[in-house]
């Protein structure tokens, strides 16, 4: 069994300005960390055995596995495990909106899939790349998906080079 490891970050300008609640039938739990605050995790699990765990890491506003459960279900392929973590002022996840850790030293020694879409209006491309730049792990992989426009579309549109990706590692 491995890991895979997907952040939907927003480099740098973007705005993360309200927490959205979630309801109270809403699947997933928070966990509380160190300093107190809860933390939002959503757990997807096939009904058959899974051989691989898929993490998305979702540093963007309105990114949750409600409005996502597209991704969600594509990158599951019936057959992995998709956990989604709302960082701290993120999504779900208490605290100071925007104020999440630097997540490119939390987990730069993993591999990374970075997907940018061609039509993206949100993010600033200069951001994410320096992050691809400083990212330490040698298998790493940045690609430009054609019609991709931010978070949701790019992901989707993208599945098959993420599928490729992951099976190479």
């Amino acid at each position: 069994m491995f890991s895979i490891l997907i952040m939907l970050i927003s480099c740098r300008g973007m705005k993360n300005t309200y927490r959205p609640i979630p309801e109270d039938n809403e699947k997933g739990s928070f966990i509380t960390v160190r300093d107190g605050l809860k933390i939002f995790v959503y757990e997807f699990v096939p009904e058959t055995e899974f051989k691989t765990t898929i993490y998305i890491i979702s540093v963007i506003k309105g990114i949750n596995h409600n409005s996502k459960k597209d991704i969600i279900e594509v990158l599951s392929n019936n057959g992995n495990r998709v956990v989604v973590i709302h960082p701290r002022g993120t999504g779900y996840s208490e605290g100071k909106r925007g104020d999440g850790p630097d997540l490119s030293e939390v987990i730069a020694d993993y591999p990374l899939l970075m997907l940018y879409g061609d039509n993206d209006m949100i993010v600033n491309k200069t951001g994410c790349d320096e992050v691809f730049s400083a990212w330490k792990d040698p298998k790493k992989s940045y690609e430009i998906i054609k019609g991709g426009s931010h978070g949701k579309s790019t992901v989707l549109k993208g599945a098959e080079v993420i599928m490729t990706w992951a099976g190479s590692l």
